[in-house]
């Protein structure tokens, strides 16, 4: 819903969106945070020097965005792996990146089902989905 109102070239202030949505603000944050799991770039003031959001266009925004939320991760890696012992913070590790690699195959599955592909070796392991069609 958030995504409607949001562009490639200017951005909008979470004010105002919490004006044209009649939500509040921590609704607002929320709602961009949902799109951004559902797979759209949002840049924010987080990310860039301007105020508010807009949808990432450039592969500077996309790098910067990217470099964001690694730092992110790592940050809360690091603390997690401070607090517990390594061998839970490697079994916990590796359930993350089992389970990310489990929900990017089925959105790639879903995404892609209609694309059949089997001339090549590396779209078998895709269940027939062409990965070079992407």
């Amino acid at each position: 819903m958030v995504v409607q109102y949001l562009n490639k070239d200017t951005y909008i202030t979470r004010e105002k969106l919490s004006q044209i949505l009649g939500v509040c603000d921590r609704t607002v944050r929320h709602m961009v945070e949902e799109a951004r799991n559902e797979g759209h770039l949002i840049v924010s003031s987080d990310a860039t020097s301007e105020r508010g959001y807009k949808i990432a266009s450039t592969g500077h925004e996309i790098k910067t965005l990217r470099r964001l939320y690694e730092s992110r991760i790592a940050k809360q890696m690091k603390t997690y792996a401070n607090m517990f012992s390594p061998y839970e913070t490697k079994v916990f590790v590796d359930k993350a990146i089992d389970k990310i690699k489990e929900e990017q195959l089925n959105k790639l599955n879903q995404v892609l089902k209609d694309k059949q592909c089997t001339s090549c070796d590396q779209c078998k392991e895709f269940n027939g989905v062409c990965v070079y069609d992407i």
